[in-house]
């Protein structure tokens, strides 16, 4: 999810003699080649799992949603055809009847031969100074349940593996983009819908497990006072 954060620094586990249990982050680790940002950052994401961050603790994990809407593709001389998305990130905290807080942060995407990796931070700082936000992998339920791969850049996007960048912490023998107060640790999965049957929910896990990523660390949310939400 494109979330509110800066980069800071991460304390890496202590190295010990053996070698480490993952190389992270792992060879061919990267975000998706084909991708169609103006089908993908339109309308309500829904997050399912996450890792937690300082700024998104466990006890905001309710009713965790993200409202995204293209503002336009701007010229810039240094920049050409940039996308700029507005973000609305929201929770409840506490519990599903808690409080419910929101923020509008501001997208970009900066090269358009890599739509799929984003930069994500408040509308008031620069961009230099935003996060990393990469869609691994998205596509439709039926494709995820049957296991087929459609590369079609017009996809009409039902879930995502989303995180901040490249995984490079070594975490249960695979990998994580880390903890901590930014953007650049965050891991992600996303759905169109509220609810999602356990089948199509157990095979998203596997296949963010079999791009590297450690899916022990990331925590589920809960969504029940969205029932029916569009």
């Amino acid at each position: 999810m494109l979330v509110r954060a800066l980069s800071a620094s991460l304390l890496l586990a202590a190295c010990s003699a053996a070698e480490p249990s993952a190389s992270c982050p792992p060879p061919d680790f990267t975000s998706k080649a084909v991708f169609n940002p103006a089908t993908y950052f339109v309308g309500r994401w829904y997050s399912l799992y996450q890792i937690p961050l300082n700024f998104q603790p466990p006890e905001c994990f309710f009713c965790v949603t993200a409202n995204y809407e293209i503002e336009g593709t701007q010229q810039q001389q240094q920049q050409p055809n940039t996308t700029t998305v507005r973000v609305t990130n929201a929770s409840n905290r506490g519990g599903i009847d808690g409080p419910r807080s929101q923020t509008t942060l501001r997208g970009i995407v900066k090269d358009p031969s890599k739509p799929s990796q984003a930069v994500v931070g408040p509308p008031f700082v620069p961009p230099e100074r935003y996060g990393p936000y990469w869609v691994v992998e998205a596509g439709t339920y039926d494709e995820l349940v049957s296991a087929k791969t459609n590369n079609c850049a017009d996809d009409a996007y039902e879930w995502a593996i989303v995180t901040g960048g490249p995984p490079t912490v070594s975490s249960n023998d695979a990998c994580v983009p880390g903890s901590g107060a930014s953007n650049s640790k965050g891991f992600w999965l996303l759905s169109r819908v509220a609810v999602v049957p356990g089948e199509a929910t157990d095979k998203l896990r596997a296949l963010a497990a079999s791009k590297g990523l450690d899916r022990a660390v990331i925590q589920q949310t809960n969504h029940t006072a969205l029932l029916g939400a569009a």
